[in-house]
């Protein structure tokens, strides 16, 4: 099943970085650093940030908005693969997607294009569609690197090297995860998570050794990746 073909929902990139944008306070600033952190470490920033914990709100800079939107639709979107994506519980995906599309138009239509294409490979990964799952990575890894040209980072729903990982795990291409784990460590963002993942990729490609060792040095993970880290651990010796 063609997961494009169930969602047709694709957004468009507007011209002009930073027209018509509300520019965050401070302390929206703040709030946005310290939820790449969390996701850095394995935590959802929805459950700890108040600026982010406003489901559906409109409150809030473009940049909020548009994290927020994103961790939404992302979660929703994870939260498939427990149900083996099963197409009549698209309902929720289609109408963050919407919500996305919408915040096409404005000043983060790249970004939001990043985060709709990640959410859509996400639901690929559910549905273990993985040809599909290979074209959008590749779509969000060229908007990602669009972004980076032009010094706006991709960081919602997840950096593309953490996504890309992430989701090729989910679909049990270990080899594909580990590069992408290894290039997202390399970054030096997302460390726990990236370590993480990577030590379940070794597993995966029968490096128990090696992933045992490296699952030993992770120090900070939390919340998601601390529950996978100790599985992990679990196998070790």
């Amino acid at each position: 099943m063609m997961m494009a073909a169930i969602l047709a929902l694709q957004v468009a990139t507007a011209p002009g970085p930073d027209q018509g944008a509300t520019r965050c306070s401070n302390a929206e600033e703040v709030a946005l650093s310290r939820a790449a952190e969390l996701i850095g470490r394995g935590d959802d920033p929805l459950a700890s940030e108040p600026a982010l914990q406003r489901a559906g709100s409109v409150e809030g800079c473009d940049a909020i908005i548009l994290a927020r939107t994103s961790l939404l639709s992302w979660n929703e979107a994870r939260a498939l693969a427990r149900i083996g994506g099963d197409p009549a519980q698209l309902g929720p995906v289609k109408t963050r997607l919407e919500e996305l599309r919408r915040l096409a138009s404005g000043s983060l239509a790249l970004e939001a294009e990043y985060a709709s294409v990640a959410v859509q490979a996400a639901v690929a990964a559910a549905q273990d569609e993985r040809g599909e799952l290979e074209l959008l990575l590749t779509h969000a890894r060229d908007l990602a690197e669009r972004l980076a040209l032009r010094e706006r980072p991709a960081r919602w729903p997840r950096p593309f090297n953490l996504l890309a990982g992430e989701l090729w795990l989910e679909v049990d291409r270990y080899e594909d995860a580990r590069q992408a784990f290894e290039r997202a460590m390399r970054s030096g963002s997302s460390h726990a998570l990236a370590q993480v993942g990577l030590a379940e990729s070794l597993l995966g490609l029968g490096q128990r050794d090696d992933a045992c060792r490296l699952i030993r040095q992770v120090r900070d993970a939390a919340g998601d990746a601390d529950a996978r880290a100790r599985r992990v651990a679990a196998s070790c010796p």
